[in-house]
């Protein structure tokens, strides 16, 4: 099974391809896993797989990880801001300063 495409003005990729992806879509691969993946840009992918939907369950899941994983770190994000914000307003401004720069030095994953 060859998974290589053609260079040139536009891509020109194998119907293998476009079928592979419309399957793991159906089996539940997100766009961005597809994209990896199949090593297809994102934008090309949806305009092969566009009405081709993932199981309701995945979404579900998808939701569950955004709950346990993702909203947490916005609310610390806000605590460590109002933490900021009532030292600033207190006089601490160097502890401010000095936080900002420790946020901006911080390696993100």
């Amino acid at each position: 099974m060859e998974l290589n495409y053609t260079y040139g003005m536009k891509h020109k990729w194998s119907k293998i391809i476009k079928e592979k992806a419309e399957l793991l879509r159906k089996k539940g691969y997100s766009y961005n896993q597809l994209s990896k993946k199949l090593k297809v840009p994102k934008s090309t992918l949806h305009e092969w797989i566009r009405g081709v939907q993932r199981p309701v369950k995945f979404s579900r899941l998808d939701r569950i990880r955004w709950i346990k994983e993702i909203q947490p770190l916005g609310a610390q994000g806000n605590k460590r801001k109002r933490e900021c914000e009532i030292h600033a307003s207190s006089g601490f401004a160097s502890f401010e300063r000095g936080y900002n720069q420790k946020v901006q030095e911080r390696q993100w994953p």
